[in-house]
């Protein structure tokens, strides 16, 4: 398994945990810019790090912002 997961979804229509799983990646380059912003362009997005088990990055309102936790 890859280290970094993707979780994205459309704001309105959250369906949350693995329904919203994009796929896996070795980076977290890959994972972000995997999201098709054409798709996703009023979505909210996470990249999750697995070996941290932390949010790394998030996305919203069609920007990337790196987690502060």
């Amino acid at each position: 398994m890859k280290r970094y997961l993707l979780f994205a979804g459309e704001d309105y229509y959250p369906d949350g945990g693995a329904k919203d799983l994009e796929g896996d990646f070795d980076t977290i380059d890959e994972a972000v810019n995997a999201l098709d912003h054409e798709d996703y362009r009023d979505c909210w997005a996470h990249v999750f790090d697995l070996t941290t088990k932390k949010i790394v990055k998030h996305h919203s309102r069609g920007v990337w912002q790196d987690e502060r936790f």
